[in-house]
């Protein structure tokens, strides 16, 4: 399994793009348990909805 089982293979990022708690917060529904996804050694991981630049 890899990232190309998602359509994420050959993806090149040029920027990075930071967001505040907030937008986190909002983008999760307040870190909702319905949009938790995984945890990891990092934390849980949550689908979230961003709008942003193009």
């Amino acid at each position: 399994m890899g990232l190309a089982q998602y359509g994420l293979s050959g993806i090149t990022l040029d920027k990075s793009i930071e967001f505040t708690y907030e937008d986190l917060a909002t983008a999760t529904n307040d870190f909702s348990i319905a949009n938790k996804i995984g945890q990891g050694g990092f934390g849980v991981v949550y689908y979230a909805e961003l709008r942003g630049e193009a």
